[in-house]
């Protein structure tokens, strides 16, 4: 009998990210990461792979930070010895030698980065999260001691003078701001490429080594989502403003002589609007391409640390990219002609990408495996045939690389999800497909019923793939169905697919209970007495809205949940633009109710559901006094509910929390829907 998956088993996993490839192709390296369960966290290894064989070349990291800096050498992070364990401010970059000569230390800088790169000239292009207090002693001559400087609440107290003045998975701010510097390591000196009272969103420097283009905007006090966009010449280290006006710029691309820039202007679907490409020319900027789809991936998964935001790859003067059609990663390529071109459909999530060997490689996630790396092998070139720009089904063959996951648990038997799908339809007249899928349970019997999940992703915009989940293999190697889907408001198709602002809990609440209905139908081992529903973040907001709209679920569990938009516009890190766009009340104040309306505390009176809050002490995305407004309600109206706080984490706890506290989680969460959905119950 193979043995089942558990909660714990979280801790035999490989967790893998920051894939780049040295200059000549001939060689990737990228970061693994496990969890440990002594230290309750997760410890950093870099591996090399050059196509066939991978090998691991640093055993300790102090984060995945690194860079190339030519093909047999490059920049690390490393863990000093006498702080292995510990958290430190200065940056210590050691250069490493892959051909065996060892490691040395190269770099010590007084912050901690966020980012560097090796430029062309040997220079490090780093960004950094900087306070003005740190800037003088950073930029002048390079000090030994510790630049980053004490923090008001040090002294029992923090000052705010703009919002955000926090940021999930940063804390506090302390009027800090994301700041671009170079480092030249011959003379220890820094020199500030963005201006002082500027905060950097978003940057890349042109493979030539002539030019770093970032954007941002001035700190005004209120971070405004419009951006400038800045190209700093690496030669004279002249500074020029090449775009001011109301784009949201979210990713730069330098192309040879050129940029590509991804951004929206918002206009027609606000905040969660897909990307048009335009061209940077000559100082100019004109429209490129408008793909009409988010351009970058989306496929939600609790088996991956980092972001699904993978790395654009320049190759041949066009850009690489992931993103989401359906529910499967699409690796496209864009042109400065403005040809979009879709060359492969990757049945699964691609995580990152690199060019090997005059090979296409990814991490991935399929085939219901963890994360590997895979071969991306029969893309055509662009232009070259019809297959290739209907999206190369006839073309590719993935091919898996490495085995990092093999050792986990053993005699390990993922279930195999089946697909469901129906019709619906768009605001703007087109038919739509709300795909969903059913995992049975792992040893389930013919003609016994079994009671189900049903878990709803965050976003809205992103969505559940036929990828693996250990929460929802869990649960199903535990005796339940698990039911999941894309409703409307969901990533993968158009705009107006995804568009719900102003209707939260509206056509996405029907398509649910859709799914769930077609779910019954098909699956006739689902007992409709016993259903448990749970989410987090947007899910969260729908477990909430759902019990406060009907009875059929027996149990429920809102994670990081949202309960009142109006009091989220002032606590989110993110509520006093996104609330506002999403609600549809816009501005806030004038059109409070409009909020209300679409909030789950307001209907508190109606809940009959046991329902149970899981929230992060340090969730600055969605606070926890959402969840507290609405367990206050349900306590002082005799209903069954429960929280649960998870201390010193922030929203990403499913994802990237602390493993101890990960595997709580689920054992918390699974108690709970035992205890009601259950025969014994």
């Amino acid at each position: 009998m193979p043995s089942s998956i558990l909660p714990d088993s979280l801790l035999s996993y490989r967790f893998l990210s920051h894939l780049a490839a040295n200059a000549s192709g001939t060689a990737a390296a990228f970061v693994v990461r496990r969890p440990d369960r002594r230290r309750d966290g997760y410890v950093s290894a870099l591996h090399l792979f050059d196509g066939t064989a991978e090998r691991r070349v640093l055993s300790h990291l102090a984060s995945p930070l690194y860079a190339w800096e030519d093909d047999t050498h490059l920049l690390a992070h490393l863990t000093a010895p006498t702080r292995r364990g510990g958290a430190s401010a200065v940056t210590e970059l050691y250069r490493v030698d892959l051909s065996g000569g060892g490691r040395e230390l190269a770099v010590t800088l007084p912050v901690p980065l966020e980012e560097f790169n090796v430029l062309a000239d040997g220079q490090l292009l780093c960004s950094a999260l900087l306070a003005p207090s740190d800037l003088d002693q950073l930029f002048n001559g390079a000090p030994q001691k510790n630049a980053v400087a004490e923090r008001p609440s040090a002294n029992g107290y923090a000052r705010f003078e703009g919002i955000p003045f926090y940021a999930d998975g940063r804390g506090f701010l302390h009027n800090r701001t994301r700041r671009l510097f170079l480092f030249n390591r011959r003379q220890g000196t820094a020199t500030p490429i963005s201006p002082q009272d500027f905060i950097v969103e978003a940057y890349a420097a042109d493979r030539a080594g002539r030019a770093v283009y970032f954007c941002g905007q001035r700190d005004s006090g209120v971070r405004k989502i419009s951006d400038t966009l800045w190209r700093y010449d690496l030669k004279d280290g002249a500074l020029e403003r090449l775009y001011h006006g109301n784009l949201d710029i979210r990713r730069i691309y330098p192309l040879g002589d050129a940029a590509i820039i991804a951004a929206t202007d918002r206009a027609a679907y606000g905040h969660g609007q897909s990307d048009d490409f335009f061209l940077l020319r000559g100082g100019q900027l004109r429209p490129l391409a408008q793909p009409g789809f988010m351009t970058h991936n989306t496929v939600s998964s609790d088996c991956r640390l980092t972001s699904g935001v993978p790395r654009e790859v320049e190759y041949n003067g066009r850009i690489y990219f992931p993103a989401v059609r359906g529910y499967q990663s699409h690796l496209f390529s864009l042109g400065a002609d403005g040809s979009l071109e879709d060359h492969l459909t990757f049945a699964g999530s691609i995580d990152a990408l690199a060019r090997l060997n005059d090979r296409w490689v990814a991490i991935g996630l399929r085939d219901l495996l963890r994360q590997e790396i895979y071969a991306l092998d029969g893309v055509a070139p662009a232009n070259a045939n019809a297959t290739a720009r209907s999206g190369g089904e006839a073309l590719p063959q993935t091919v898996r690389l490495t085995h990092l996951n093999a050792g986990g648990v053993r005699g390990e038997r993922a279930v195999v999800p089946a697909h469901l799908n129906f019709a619906c339809g768009s605001p703007d007249g087109a038919r739509q497909t709300v795909d969903g899928w059913v995992l049975p349970p792992a040893d389930g019997e013919a003609g016994k019923k079994y009671p189900a999940i049903l878990t709803i992703h965050g976003g809205p915009r992103a969505v559940y793939g036929a990828v693996f989940s250990h929460e929802m293999q869990y649960w199903a190697h535990h005796g339940y169905y698990v039911l999941y889907c894309n409703p409307r408001g969901s990533d993968g198709k158009d705009d107006a697919f995804a568009d719900i602002r102003g209707g939260f809990g509206d056509d996405d609440y029907q398509d649910i209970l859709r799914f769930v209905d077609l779910a019954l139908q098909a699956h006739p081992g689902i007992d409709a007495a016993r259903i448990g529903v749970t989410g987090s973040s947007y899910g969260g907001f729908m477990t909430n809205w759902i019990v406060c709209h009907t009875d059929r679920f027996r149990a429920a569990a809102a994670q990081n949940s949202i309960s009142n938009w109006v009091s989220l516009a002032g606590t989110s890190d993110i509520g006093y633009h996104f609330i506002p766009d999403q609600t549809g009340a816009r501005p806030l104040l004038p059109n409070v109710e409009k909020a209300w309306a679409q909030s789950p505390l307001r209907y508190a009176g109606n809940i009959r559901t046991p329902l149970l809050f899981l929230h992060s002490e340090h969730d600055y995305r969605c606070p926890p006094e959402q969840a507290y407004q609405l367990f206050t309600a349900l306590k002082l109206g005799g209903q069954e509910t429960r929280f649960i706080l998870f201390n010193n984490e922030s929203h990403e706890l499913s994802r990237n929390g602390r493993p101890k506290n990960r595997i709580a989680r689920l054992r918390t969460l699974t108690e709970w829907f035992d205890a009601h959905l259950k025969e014994s119950a």
